[in-house]
C-alpha cells in the first residue's frame, strides 16, 4: 500500500522517513516513520481492525492512510499544521 499525499507529508515531517523510536514532547515514546505512540496505535488498531507494528513502515503507512481517511489527522497536529494539512482535511 502506498502512502497518501498527506501521509507522505506527515512522514517527512515526523521522521524524515527514518524508522526511529524517540521520546515525544509528552514524555511518551513514539515509534516508526509516523511516530505513533503506543496508546494511539492500540486505539486505531481496535477501531480499524488493522494489526501490525508501528515500527514496520508498511504497517505504519497502512494505519496512517486509514487514520487520515477517518478524520484523525489531529493526532499529528504539529506536523499537520506545519504542512498545511489541517484546514484541507477538517
Amino acid at each position: 500500500e502506498l502512502p497518501s499525499q498527506e501521509v507522505r507529508a506527515l512522514i517527512e515531517c515526523e521522521s524524515s522517513w527514518k524508522n526511529v523510536k524517540i521520546v515525544d514532547t509528552n514524555g511518551e515514546f513514539s515509534y516508526g516513520i509516523l511516530q505513533f505512540q503506543h496508546n494511539t496505535w492500540e486505539e486505531f488498531s481496535k477501531e480499524s481492525g488493522i494489526q501490525g507494528d508501528p515500527m514496520e513502515p508498511m504497517d505504519a503507512i497502512r494505519m496512517g492512510n486509514w487514520a487520515i481517511e477517518h478524520g484523525k489527522i489531529s493526532h499529528w497536529y504539529n506536523c499537520a499544521k506545519k504542512k498545511g494539512l489541517l484546514n484541507a482535511l477538517e
